[in-house]
Protein backbone atom coordinates (compact mmCIF):
# COMPACT_ATOMS: atom_id res chain seq x y z
CA UNK A 1 0.00 0.00 0.00
CA UNK A 2 1.10 3.47 -0.89
CA UNK A 3 0.83 6.41 1.00
CA UNK A 4 1.53 10.07 -0.22
CA UNK A 5 1.80 13.63 1.20
CA UNK A 6 1.60 16.68 -0.86
CA UNK A 7 3.29 20.02 -1.05
CA UNK A 8 0.11 22.96 -2.06
CA UNK A 9 1.58 26.06 -3.50
CA UNK A 10 1.42 28.48 -6.50
CA UNK A 11 4.48 29.24 -9.06
CA UNK A 12 7.50 26.95 -10.31
CA UNK A 13 9.45 24.49 -8.33
CA UNK A 14 12.44 24.70 -7.68
CA UNK A 15 15.77 23.10 -8.80
CA UNK A 16 16.10 19.66 -7.33
CA UNK A 17 19.95 21.69 -6.29
CA UNK A 18 18.11 24.05 -4.22
CA UNK A 19 15.89 21.06 -2.26
CA UNK A 20 19.17 19.51 -1.57
CA UNK A 21 20.33 22.41 0.27
CA UNK A 22 16.80 23.81 2.07
CA UNK A 23 17.04 19.94 3.11
CA UNK A 24 20.91 20.31 4.10
CA UNK A 25 20.22 24.10 5.88
CA UNK A 26 17.49 21.72 8.07
CA UNK A 27 19.23 19.11 8.88
CA UNK A 28 17.45 16.64 7.64
CA UNK A 29 19.96 13.45 6.50
CA UNK A 30 19.16 12.92 2.84
CA UNK A 31 20.92 14.10 -0.32
CA UNK A 32 19.11 13.93 -3.75
CA UNK A 33 21.61 11.72 -5.98
CA UNK A 34 20.48 13.94 -9.42
CA UNK A 35 21.42 17.13 -8.74
CA UNK A 36 20.81 18.56 -12.09
CA UNK A 37 18.09 20.35 -13.62
CA UNK A 38 14.54 21.36 -12.26
CA UNK A 39 11.37 19.42 -10.31
CA UNK A 40 9.85 20.99 -12.90
CA UNK A 41 11.02 17.92 -15.30
CA UNK A 42 11.16 15.21 -12.50
CA UNK A 43 8.31 12.61 -13.01
CA UNK A 44 8.35 8.82 -11.19
CA UNK A 45 11.00 7.79 -8.74
CA UNK A 46 13.26 10.73 -7.63
CA UNK A 47 16.53 8.83 -5.84
CA UNK A 48 18.08 9.86 -2.57
CA UNK A 49 20.76 8.80 -0.26
CA UNK A 50 20.22 8.77 3.62
CA UNK A 51 23.40 10.32 5.49
CA UNK A 52 24.65 9.85 1.85
CA UNK A 53 25.37 6.46 2.22
CA UNK A 54 21.91 4.32 2.32
CA UNK A 55 20.11 4.26 -1.31
CA UNK A 56 16.70 5.35 -1.20
CA UNK A 57 13.65 7.73 -2.88
CA UNK A 58 10.82 8.63 -3.30
CA UNK A 59 7.76 8.92 -5.94
CA UNK A 60 7.29 12.36 -7.49
CA UNK A 61 5.13 14.14 -10.01
CA UNK A 62 3.13 17.41 -10.17
CA UNK A 63 -0.79 18.15 -10.36
CA UNK A 64 -1.54 21.36 -12.12
CA UNK A 65 -5.06 23.01 -11.99
CA UNK A 66 -7.43 24.83 -8.85
CA UNK A 67 -9.71 21.28 -9.54
CA UNK A 68 -6.67 18.61 -8.51
CA UNK A 69 -6.01 20.78 -5.40
CA UNK A 70 -9.43 21.25 -4.05
CA UNK A 71 -9.17 17.06 -4.51
CA UNK A 72 -6.70 17.32 -2.02
CA UNK A 73 -8.13 19.75 0.71
CA UNK A 74 -11.32 22.05 0.08
CA UNK A 75 -10.99 25.53 -1.22
CA UNK A 76 -11.24 27.62 2.81
CA UNK A 77 -7.61 25.94 3.88
CA UNK A 78 -5.54 26.10 0.80
CA UNK A 79 -5.93 29.72 -0.02
CA UNK A 80 -4.96 30.26 -4.37
CA UNK A 81 -3.20 27.34 -4.56
CA UNK A 82 -3.68 25.57 -8.00
CA UNK A 83 -0.35 23.41 -7.93
CA UNK A 84 0.11 20.02 -5.73
CA UNK A 85 3.64 18.85 -5.61
CA UNK A 86 2.83 14.80 -4.50
CA UNK A 87 5.92 12.43 -2.75
CA UNK A 88 4.59 8.64 -2.38
CA UNK A 89 6.12 5.82 -1.46
CA UNK A 90 5.45 2.21 0.15
CA UNK A 91 6.00 0.92 3.41
CA UNK A 92 9.64 1.39 3.77
CA UNK A 93 10.65 3.73 6.23
CA UNK A 94 13.62 5.66 5.15
CA UNK A 95 11.45 6.20 1.76
CA UNK A 96 8.81 7.53 4.42
CA UNK A 97 11.11 10.09 5.95
CA UNK A 98 12.83 11.07 2.74
CA UNK A 99 9.35 12.30 1.78
CA UNK A 100 8.08 13.90 4.60
CA UNK A 101 11.88 15.80 4.76
CA UNK A 102 11.91 16.81 1.48
CA UNK A 103 7.98 17.99 1.40
CA UNK A 104 8.59 20.08 4.46
CA UNK A 105 11.58 21.67 2.89
CA UNK A 106 9.93 21.97 -0.29
CA UNK A 107 6.95 24.07 1.49
CA UNK A 108 9.36 26.78 2.83
CA UNK A 109 11.26 27.21 -0.71
CA UNK A 110 7.41 28.32 -2.31
CA UNK A 111 5.58 29.67 0.48
CA UNK A 112 3.00 26.48 0.12
CA UNK A 113 1.40 24.23 2.72
CA UNK A 114 1.49 20.97 3.49
CA UNK A 115 -0.80 18.04 3.63
CA UNK A 116 0.17 15.13 5.24
CA UNK A 117 -1.62 11.57 4.80
CA UNK A 118 -4.34 12.48 7.07
CA UNK A 119 -5.54 15.11 5.36
CA UNK A 120 -3.62 17.71 7.91
CA UNK A 121 -2.78 21.14 6.02
CA UNK A 122 0.42 22.20 7.88
CA UNK A 123 2.59 25.26 7.99
CA UNK A 124 5.92 24.47 6.81
CA UNK A 125 7.06 25.12 9.92
CA UNK A 126 4.75 22.38 11.20
CA UNK A 127 5.60 20.45 8.41
CA UNK A 128 9.25 21.20 9.72
CA UNK A 129 8.92 19.81 13.30
CA UNK A 130 6.85 16.90 12.05
CA UNK A 131 9.54 15.38 9.95
CA UNK A 132 11.99 16.04 12.57
CA UNK A 133 9.58 13.96 15.39
CA UNK A 134 9.59 11.08 12.78
CA UNK A 135 13.28 11.24 12.57
CA UNK A 136 14.19 11.52 16.01
CA UNK A 137 11.92 8.08 16.50
CA UNK A 138 14.34 6.62 13.59
CA UNK A 139 17.04 7.54 15.12
CA UNK A 140 16.24 5.72 18.17
CA UNK A 141 18.59 3.46 19.91
CA UNK A 142 15.78 1.63 21.29
CA UNK A 143 14.78 0.38 17.94
CA UNK A 144 16.55 -2.49 16.50
CA UNK A 145 16.99 -2.18 12.58
CA UNK A 146 18.97 -4.92 10.38
CA UNK A 147 18.56 -3.50 6.43
CA UNK A 148 19.47 -5.81 3.31
CA UNK A 149 23.03 -5.65 2.96
CA UNK A 150 24.12 -6.35 -0.82
CA UNK A 151 26.03 -9.76 1.13
CA UNK A 152 22.49 -10.70 1.97
CA UNK A 153 20.94 -10.41 -1.48
CA UNK A 154 23.57 -12.17 -3.54
CA UNK A 155 23.75 -15.50 -1.36
CA UNK A 156 19.58 -15.54 -1.35
CA UNK A 157 20.07 -15.41 -5.09
CA UNK A 158 22.71 -17.74 -5.37
CA UNK A 159 20.61 -20.31 -6.68
CA UNK A 160 19.08 -18.51 -9.16
CA UNK A 161 22.38 -17.35 -10.70
CA UNK A 162 23.72 -20.58 -10.74
CA UNK A 163 20.46 -22.21 -12.49
CA UNK A 164 20.45 -18.66 -15.07
CA UNK A 165 23.83 -17.97 -17.33
CA UNK A 166 21.85 -14.49 -18.76
CA UNK A 167 21.72 -13.21 -15.19
CA UNK A 168 24.49 -11.21 -13.23
CA UNK A 169 24.29 -9.76 -10.02
CA UNK A 170 26.67 -6.53 -9.98
CA UNK A 171 25.76 -4.84 -6.36
CA UNK A 172 22.09 -4.42 -5.98
CA UNK A 173 21.24 -4.48 -9.80
CA UNK A 174 20.15 -7.55 -10.81
CA UNK A 175 20.89 -7.56 -15.15
CA UNK A 176 19.61 -9.57 -17.87
CA UNK A 177 21.80 -10.50 -20.84
CA UNK A 178 22.78 -9.62 -23.44
CA UNK A 179 22.97 -6.51 -23.47
CA UNK A 180 22.59 -4.77 -26.27
CA UNK A 181 21.34 -1.20 -27.17
CA UNK A 182 19.45 -1.07 -23.33
CA UNK A 183 20.49 -2.60 -19.92
CA UNK A 184 17.59 -4.12 -18.93
CA UNK A 185 16.81 -5.52 -15.06
CA UNK A 186 15.74 -5.40 -11.43
CA UNK A 187 16.92 -3.00 -8.90
CA UNK A 188 16.54 -5.13 -5.51
CA UNK A 189 16.59 -2.24 -3.21
CA UNK A 190 17.10 -1.98 0.71
CA UNK A 191 14.11 -1.99 3.73
CA UNK A 192 14.60 -2.08 7.48
CA UNK A 193 14.19 -5.55 7.31
CA UNK A 194 17.13 -7.89 6.22
CA UNK A 195 15.07 -10.85 5.30
CA UNK A 196 13.34 -8.19 3.12
CA UNK A 197 13.83 -6.28 -0.34
CA UNK A 198 12.25 -4.12 -2.49
CA UNK A 199 12.02 -4.66 -6.11
CA UNK A 200 11.87 -1.90 -9.10
CA UNK A 201 12.13 -2.13 -12.84
CA UNK A 202 15.42 -1.33 -14.14
CA UNK A 203 15.47 -0.52 -17.98
CA UNK A 204 18.17 1.94 -19.31
CA UNK A 205 18.93 2.78 -22.90
CA UNK A 206 22.74 2.45 -22.99
CA UNK A 207 22.58 5.29 -25.96
CA UNK A 208 21.45 8.20 -23.57
CA UNK A 209 24.19 10.61 -22.13
CA UNK A 210 26.31 8.90 -18.73
CA UNK A 211 24.24 10.16 -15.80
CA UNK A 212 26.22 11.64 -12.91
CA UNK A 213 24.55 9.41 -10.15
CA UNK A 214 24.10 5.58 -9.40
CA UNK A 215 22.87 3.70 -12.80
CA UNK A 216 20.71 1.88 -10.64
CA UNK A 217 19.49 4.54 -8.93
CA UNK A 218 18.29 6.02 -11.64
CA UNK A 219 17.37 4.02 -14.42
CA UNK A 220 14.58 3.92 -15.69
CA UNK A 221 10.51 5.35 -14.59
CA UNK A 222 8.89 3.15 -11.88
CA UNK A 223 4.78 3.28 -10.64
CA UNK A 224 2.76 1.42 -8.76
CA UNK A 225 3.10 -1.69 -11.00
CA UNK A 226 7.09 -1.72 -10.95
CA UNK A 227 6.73 -1.81 -7.18
CA UNK A 228 6.86 -5.20 -5.16
CA UNK A 229 8.05 -6.17 -1.50
CA UNK A 230 9.13 -9.73 -1.66
CA UNK A 231 10.08 -11.96 1.36
CA UNK A 232 12.55 -14.95 0.89
CA UNK A 233 10.61 -17.23 3.09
Amino acid sequence: MSMEINVLFHGKLPTRAALGRAMKELGFPFAIAERAGSLEDQRGFMPMRLKRREQTGIEFDVFDGRANVLQIADSDRVADFDRSANFRWGGDEAEMLAGLCAAAALARLVDGVVVDVDANVLSPDDAVAMAEQHLKAFASPSKTRLRTRPADIRRYLAPLLEQRSDLALIGRLLIIHPVNHLLRGILIGATSDRYTFRVRCCIKPLYDAPEPSDTAMTSGRTGESGNRIFNRY
